[in-house]
């Protein structure tokens, strides 16, 4: 009976300690949820309505990604449902019903689009801040004023909701949100580098980083689900410093590599085959200037 007793209290103590734990991942993904940011003071963006305007809006919301979330009419999506790890959301960004325009106004929506804060102060979850945050004031502005040209669209999205994986990641602080990442005391520049230049091809490669890390080097995506294919190496050490220029400019416009073989889905391609050929040439041309590293895991 003396052992019963002891495997007994021995498996209390273990279900408490488990409770507790529980409880201490949960309070303090609590607190990653809840925080609010601080918009930094900073000018305030002149949003253009004209042609050329709302012509380079439609283009960056496509090559800066904004519909591959958000949808091509920006009607938002559910963007991951996993019954462990999160269901993450895609907002409405137009005015119709379900969706968020009318909580924002420019200023509002510049600090969610280049400091991951939202109309309600608090922190973006799986909002790629930390790319859109070295955009351009011009390029922000346009952005805006596509949103804001775009026709309502009826789309009421379900509420995100942090499941144990996602909770667990939050607490732990291996999944930083946006906002954290981001030197909000930066100066922002008025506009774009000139296309084909190698300043131009760092300025667009900074969408790359999402997938791709800070250095280029590719490996595990930031904030994407299990089980999801590391990206590959974009520095001299990695396969695409054995594609010529005018390879590299047919795979992005085409999807299909040099060897014949097509790109995952996960790489979107269709958004940067927008660029401009000048525009492409930049980026090759900065991305075979980096440094050679290795890939931390491939």
């Amino acid at each position: 009976m003396g052992v019963v007793r002891w495997v007994g209290r021995g498996a209390l103590v273990l279900v408490g300690s488990t409770a507790v734990a529980i409880g201490g991942v949960y309070a303090q993904s609590e607190r990653v949820i809840g925080a609010k940011g601080t918009p930094p003071t900073r000018q305030a963006l002149v949003v253009r309505r004209d042609s050329a305007t709302l012509a380079l809006g439609e283009k960056l919301t496509v090559t800066n990604g904004c519909q591959d979330c958000h949808t091509a009419s920006l009607g938002g999506k559910v963007m991951i449902d996993d019954p462990a790890f999160a269901r993450v959301i895609a907002s409405n960004l137009t005015a119709g019903d379900g969706g968020a325009l009318a909580r924002y106004d420019d200023r509002a929506l510049d600090a969610a689009i280049r400091d991951g804060i939202g109309s309600d102060g608090r922190k973006l979850w799986i909002m790629p801040s930390a790319e859109y945050a070295s955009l351009a004031d011009a390029d922000v502005a346009a952005i805006i004023a596509n949103i804001r040209g775009r026709a309502a669209v009826a789309n009421v999205m379900p509420e995100r909701v942090a499941r144990p994986v996602v909770r667990a990641l939050f607490a732990s602080g291996k999944l930083p949100l946006a906002y954290d990442l981001i030197d909000h005391s930066r100066q922002t520049r008025a506009v774009a580098p000139a296309g084909g230049t190698l300043e131009q091809g760092r300025y667009t490669a900074i969408g790359c980083k999402g997938c791709h890390g800070a250095n280029y080097a590719g490996g595990e995506v930031h904030g994407a689900p299990p089980g999801t294919p590391l990206s590959p190496n974009l520095t001299p050490a990695g396969r695409l410093s054995q594609w010529t220029q005018p390879e590299f400019v047919r795979a992005i416009r085409t999807g299909r590599r040099p060897d014949g073989t097509t790109m995952s889905d996960l790489m979107p391609w269709k958004a940067f085959s927008k660029l401009s050929d000048d525009e492409l040439q930049g980026l090759y041309g900065y991305l075979r200037t980096l440094p050679s590293t290795q890939s931390p895991k491939s």
